[in-house]
This record gives structure tokens, sequence and C-alpha cells, in this order.
């Protein structure tokens, strides 16, 4: 099963701009002040996991909060997620893995900054050795996945992931729930390779849905996938279903999934949800989402579901 999906120089992580390599020595812990964003300032960027919710501003500041570790609301400062370093942020993400919320998984995030990228939380806090200038990434414990300049999948943190990345240009990448590194060739062919622990999955037969795809979505969730025409689908494995059809409301740009539900986001910033999310969509229109909540076009945070800590949706 496969792990997964934020910025100076020198220092340990006492000082904000240290970049020792991440999970490395740390030596002494410090601390850093919470990072406190500017509250009349928009919200650009949400994201979502089992334990931890963050947020970036217009600006570039990033807040996050939740539960450092489950059922903890303290934390040692190396190990809280929801401690967000001062620093500015292009893009933030978080870990996006399948499986019980009280298993002893990893809570911490993730962004990209004009120095690199860096994380913080669970003994991670530093830049991510090598494999900078990625977009579109992914991560999952030890495992961080992202495309180049060229458009070819880069990983870092499982040398059995990075030999099986596809040897032609890609458009888009994901992680699924289940451990599945997946991406988009230019030409719209979907490439699926195993994890990190080569891990035999019965429920999957090694075939992957045929035709045109223009989009992934992401979450933790089964894989969903935007057609040309905007319809979304959803991949359990085995089996391709159509989930949602564009209508009057428009095509479907983005997608995201929390176990077997998830929601479509239109060109006009309509939300549509399927299965059990269906009928909870708030009537704001939205610019971003991720599992559960999402970033409306007025630049506040909305959420629709939280399946997990409640303090996932105390939103700052």
């Amino acid at each position: 099963m496969l792990f997964v999906l934020l910025g100076c120089s020198g220092g340990n992580v006492a000082d904000p701009d240290g970049s020792h390599p991440l999970g490395g020595d740390s030596g002494s812990a410090g601390e850093w002040p919470r990072s406190a964003c500017d509250a009349s300032d928009p919200w650009e960027e949400v994201r979502v996991a089992f334990w931890l919710g963050c947020g970036r501003k217009v600006d570039g500041c990033v807040e996050c909060w939740g539960e450092p570790r489950p059922g903890e609301i303290t934390a040692a400062p190396e190990t809280d997620g929801t401690r967000a370093p001062p620093r500015t942020f292009a893009s933030i993400d978080l870990p996006v893995y399948e499986g019980d919320p009280d298993w002893d998984f990893a809570i911490y995030a993730c962004g990209d900054t004009p120095s690199g990228y860096f994380c913080w939380g669970d003994g991670r806090t530093g830049f991510l050795p090598v494999l900078d200038e990625l977009t579109h990434r992914c991560t999952w414990t030890d495992l961080s996945c992202g495309l180049d300049s060229e458009g070819l999948v880069r990983c870092h943190g499982s040398p059995l992931a990075a030999a099986r990345t596809p040897d032609s240009r890609q458009l888009d990448l994901a992680v699924r729930g289940d451990g599945r590194v997946c991406s988009l060739a230019r030409t719209g062919e979907l490439n699926c390779w195993t994890d990190l622990f080569d891990w035999d999955d019965p429920t999957w037969d090694g075939r992957l849905p045929s035709g045109s795809w223009a989009r992934l979505g992401r979450g933790d969730g089964d894989l969903t996938l935007i057609d040309p025409r905007g319809d979304v689908f959803r991949w359990d494995g085995t089996k391709l279903d159509r989930v949602l059809t564009a209508n009057v409301s428009g095509s479907f740009v983005d997608s995201v999934s929390r176990d077997d539900t998830g929601c479509g986001l239109t060109e006009t910033g309509t939300l549509r949800c399927w299965s059990w999310w269906a009928g909870l969509e708030p009537a704001a229109r939205f610019k971003q989402i991720d599992q559960g909540c999402g970033v409306t076009v007025d630049g506040d945070i909305e959420c629709w579901h939280i399946t997990t800590a409640p303090a996932v949706l105390e939103v700052p």
C-alpha cells in the first residue's frame, strides 16, 4: 500500500529559514511563532485531511487548524502540523490516504515557497530534499511526486515508485486513496502504477479506463476523472461510472472524492455532489474545492461535510 498528497537557507528548525533535510536530524527543536494571517484577507486555497486543515490567503500566508495528533490538542512544535511557519506559499498540500482515521498516520502539511518545497509537523519540518520546481504535487508519508517543467513525473522517497513512472510527458497527476499514483498523458491516456510496498491488491486487475481524459480529481476516495466534454466519472479500481453530467450549470473543471462519495466543481463555480454528499452542497459559488471544504468566489472557506475530527471545521 502506497502512502500518500509546503518556504530559505542555513540553520535548524529553530530558525524559520532553516533548511535541514526533511526527516533528518533537526538539532534543537525550537519554535517559531504560530502563523496568524490577516483576518481581512480573502482565502485562496484550502486543503483538508483526516485530522488537519490548512488554508492559504491571497498574499501567501498559511494558517492550519485541527488536531496535531488524533485526539490531542497540543504537541511539541516539531510535531505540530497546525503550527504553520511564517513563510510565503504559492500552494499547499496535505497527505492523502485511505484507512481507519485512528491509525497512526502522519499529520503534516507541505507547500511551495520561493526557496523550495517546505513541510512541517510530525517531525518532518524542513525542506524536502531535491525535486523542487515541480507542479501538481502529491504527498503521502515519505513519498512525494510532481511534474517537472517538461511534464515528466518525478518522485522522491520511494525508489519503487520512481522506477515505475511513465517515460512520456504528462498533463496531470493524482494519488488514489488506495495507494496508486496516476497521471494523464498529453494524449489524455490514463497511467497508474503501483505503490511504495508493491501491494498486491485483489480489487484491481491492472486494467485502466480507456479513452481520452481531461483532468484527474484528488482526494482519498475512488479516483475521479473528467472527460473532454466536462462529465465526471468515478473509478473504483474495476468499474467506471459516470457520476455527474455537464448541464446548464456548465462543464465540470475539478472534482474531489472521499471514500465512495465526492463532488464536482463546474466552470461557473457551482458545486454538485454524488452519493451521500448529494444534497449537502452549499448555495455559494466556489473557486476551489477539497475534501468537504472549499473556497468561495468571495474568499471565504465553507465546509459541507467533514467525517473526521470536529476541530477541522474550526476554520480561523
